[in-house]
């Protein structure tokens, strides 16, 4: 799967602010960057216990 995000850096910057990515090795981060898929959500989309079986969520803001 192709990186999908418009601007990797500003991502990139965003995920090193994150505890649970601010560690991992630049070569680790933008390898899971190539398997992320960003998507935007309406205000107040809820998340589908299906989708939690099959996927895993990051929320950047909201």
């Amino acid at each position: 799967m192709s990186l999908k995000f418009s601007d990797k850096d500003s991502v990139t910057a965003l995920l090193r602010c994150s505890p649970l990515f601010g560690l991992l090795a630049d070569d680790v981060l933008l390898d899971m960057l190539s398997h992320f898929r960003r998507e935007t959500w309406k205000h107040g989309r809820c998340i589908a216990s299906s989708e939690n079986e099959q996927r895993f969520h990051v929320i950047l803001s909201g």
